[in-house]
Formats: C-alpha cells, structure tokens, sequence
C-alpha cells in the first residue's frame, strides 16, 4: 500500500522549478521539506509515511518534467552529474525505458539504478571511512556519508531506498516482491534526478575537500573456464523453454512479464539483463514453493536477513549434502570454490523446516526439489550476492559467462515446475498462484 497508494493520496500540483533548475541543478531544500519528522523522546525520528505521502507530489512533477525532454536534452542538463556513479552509461538507458512506458523495463531499470547508486556510496564512504558497511541502510545511516552529502539529504535516500519502513524500492525489487505493475514510474525518475542531486553536491564537497573520488574495481572471477559448464541454447530450445514457462507452476502468473522480457534480452544478448530479471522471479519461484509446501502463505512477503532469507539458507543447506548429490566433478569444484570466496551465512537451528536435518547429508524434506537440483543453485550465491557486478559493464556484454546463469534460471523453472509438480501432487498441495 505504501508503493502503489500512498504517494498519490495528495494531488497537488508541484511546481518543477522550484525541485530543478533549468540548468539541471536540483533544489535539494524543496524534498528534504518533504520530510516528515516524529517526536520520539528526547529523538526525531523518520515518518516515513508521512514522508512518502508528502513527497508524492514531487515525485510526480520529476517524472511529468522527465517525460518533457528529449533524449538530447536530458543528457545536455543530466549526463555531467551521473559521471560519480562510474556507470554514467545506465541512465540514458533508464531514459528509455522511462519512455518506453513498459512496466517490465522500468522494473529492471530501477533495480539497476539502485545497485549502481549502492556502488556509488559506497565509494563515497571510502573518502572518509575505512570499511564500508555490508548493508545498504547501514550505509545510508553512517556519519560519513551525512558528512558528505547532509543529515536531511541522507533522511531522504532513508525513506526511498534505506528502509522496510518506507517504500524499500530496492529490496522490493531485487528480492522479487513487486510485479511490473506494481511500482509507479514516478519514482524510478524521482530516484534518477536524487542520484544527479547527489552528483552535484558531491562536486561542492570535493572540491572544498580537495579529495578525489576514487572507484573500487569490479569482482573479477578467476577459473572461468570450471564456471562455463553449460550448453549453448539454441532457438528451438528457447522456444520449448518459452512454451514451457507460459504453463508452469513455479512462475507466479503475474510476474510472467518479467520471463518474456528475460527472454527477449537473451536472444538479444542481453545477458546481464536477462540474468537480474530472472534471479529475482527464481527467488519468487523458489519462495512461493517454501509458502506453498510449508502451508505458510504469510512468508511469500517476507526475506528477513536472519530469518528467511530463501536463496542463502538454501544453499547452506545443499551444502551438507555435497559430496553425496554431486560428487567432485568440475561443476561442484568450481561452485564449491565460488561459495567460498563469495559468502558467509547461518543456518538458523530455529528454522527446521527449510534448514538441515540433525544429521549428515539430511536436507530439508519440504523445498520441493531434489539435492542435486539444488546443488546447481551454488552457481547462483556470487551473482546474487554481488548484485552490483550485474551493472558494472557496458552492455551488451557480461563480466561473468553470462549465458551460462541465464540458462541455469531458465533450466531451474523448467526444471522446478516438474518437481514442484510431482511434489505436489503427492501432498495434494495447490501453489499460490
């Protein structure tokens, strides 16, 4: 309610000059205005609702103003603001996509823009600090960035991206949660002009500083050649895989969208695209399976980092049953190697249900799929963990073997619409559909 309703409760008119120059220069004191506070205590602290409902406006002046220019325009007023970001290329993208009018790519564009904002500040962090924080609203929360760019700036980043509590566009969106339909275009424009906002003040900051901002290169993985263990798809396959995703269980029907244009980006090598669309439909495929079998309809809402969070537990549970379901071939060396390096996680013992057994090479009976299915999963545990190495290319090419974890999703829901099926039937259990 918070995404789909609440930002357009008020329907005032919002006046573009008083958020943005003519010249470009955003008008930071018009939307942190906007910005509601609660007293708590001796403590403000964020009315996120409130924030939302009062920013609404304004977000909708930004994406009408958006709409209003040209390509041509647009780059002259913006494109020298988004070079910070080291990905200044993505946002003529996002452009498009905003003008394209498609739900589906203004998803994708968002979730692209939120990982390279992401990679941005965490870049900025390192002007000061030491160690960037692991978690994005750990990062939005430190002192050094509200040194850079302000306390009320950063409340402003808290209510859009920074929070459950407000709208939460970017966890919304990469853990799979909103449909194409769901999240207005306003606020991928309002999240395109704060990232030029912040652009600009930067500028002020370094050159008061005299600090020179310095990017962090990218995850290069090593051993490509024990991670490409995949086929070639040709078309009569991405035909059957097609026909197959339009009648299978483990897609959501009204995430479908999101698998035809995954589609689409992989026939026209769109790798990296295609991947991000369908890591998140996995782990909306793969949640709707735990909710399903596990008579648990209330979970298809959450990911909770301790609790819940589908993809990790997982693949920690697949772990136990290595050796046994995959043997030391090449692909369980190679994904084996790749966990290693890529993350750290707990099992939660509270969590019987999904986690491991109390014995050796016991997985968890209700996840619908078998141990080796689930053991190509580890192939996923670097790229959703390391969302930003998605974005960090020029396109149309892929750092990583892009279409091998582009026909690993596609494989996986072909895949796991037998299972789920066969698993199914045996429990006379329907999916929530």
């Amino acid at each position: 309610d918070i995404i789909c309703n609440l930002g357009f409760q008020l329907r005032e008119n919002c006046d573009i000059n008083s958020i943005v120059t003519q010249n470009g220069e955003v008008c930071w004191k018009t939307i942190t205005d906007c910005v509601s506070y609660t007293e708590s205590g001796l403590y403000q602290d964020l009315d996120y609702w409130g924030s939302v409902r009062l920013l609404g406006p304004v977000c909708e002046a930004v994406h009408s103003h958006f709409l209003s220019l040209t390509k041509g325009q647009f780059e002259i007023r913006y494109a020298p603001w988004f070079q910070w970001t080291s990905f200044p290329e993505l946002f003529p993208e996002i452009f498009d996509a905003l003008e394209s009018l498609q739900s589906p790519a203004i998803s994708l564009s968002l979730m692209k823009l939120t990982s390279c904002l992401e990679r941005a500040l965490g870049d900025v962090f390192l002007l000061i600090g030491k160690e960037c924080p692991f978690l994005l609203r750990d990062l939005l929360a430190s002192e050094e960035l509200a040194q850079v760019f302000g306390q009320s700036v950063m409340n402003v980043l808290k209510v859009f991206v920074g929070s459950p509590c407000g709208l939460n566009l970017r966890n919304v969106l990469w853990h799979g949660f909103a449909s194409p339909e769901e999240v207005p275009p306003k606020y991928c424009s309002m999240m395109m002009l704060l990232t030029a906002g912040l652009g600009q003040l930067l500028k002020s900051y370094l050159q008061k500083t005299k600090l020179t901002l310095a990017h962090r290169s990218f995850i290069t993985p090593t051993n490509l050649e024990d991670l490409i263990v995949f086929p070639d798809v040709t078309y009569e396959v991405l035909s059957v895989l097609e026909e197959a995703m339009m009648k299978s269980a483990f897609i959501l029907k009204i995430m479908l969208p999101y698998w035809e244009v995954a589609l689409v980006k992989f026939k026209s090598h769109r790798f990296a695209d295609c991947a991000i669309l369908l890591l998140t439909q996995l782990e909306t495929g793969l949640r709707n399976v735990f909710a399903t079998l596990n008579r648990c309809p209330q979970r298809l809402l959450t990911a909770e980092v301790n609790l819940f969070l589908l993809l990790i537990v997982m693949t920690v549970a697949v772990l136990t049953v290595f050796s046994q379901a995959v043997g030391q071939s090449s692909v369980a060396l190679a994904t084996r190697e790749a966990w290693k390096r890529s993350w750290v996680a707990e099992c939660p013992a509270s969590h019987g249900t999904i986690c491991c057994g109390g014995r050796a090479g016991t997985v968890a009976p209700h996840l619908g799929f078998s141990s080796p299915s689930l053991a190509w999963l580890l192939l996923f545990a670097p790229l959703r963990r390391h969302s930003s190495v998605l974005c960090s290319q020029p396109y149309p090419m892929f750092p990583l073997p892009g279409t091998s974890y582009a026909i690993l999703c596609l494989t996986f829901s072909s895949l796991g619409e037998q299972q789920l099926e066969n698993t199914l039937n045996s429990m006379k259990t329907k999916p929530n559909l």
